[in-house]
């Protein structure tokens, strides 16, 4: 099974500024089987993240 969607260019985006900044970060969430989009981003580091995680109520898996 191949994952779709991160070949996106708003997946390839979100990857490019978070590299580029300290503290940058995005969260990837299902969208449907075997498909991934982003979910959040941002540049707050884990705090960040954190509060992001705290607020996702879906019982899919995240990835960043």
């Amino acid at each position: 099974m191949s994952l779709n969607g991160l070949d996106d260019a708003e997946v390839a985006e979100a990857y490019a500024a978070a590299i580029a900044e300290a503290g940058g970060w995005f969260l990837l969430e299902y969208k449907g089987r075997d498909e991934v989009k982003v979910l959040s981003r941002g540049t707050g580091g884990i705090a960040d993240v954190r509060d992001a995680v705290a607020e996702y109520e879906e019982a899919s898996p995240l990835y960043g």
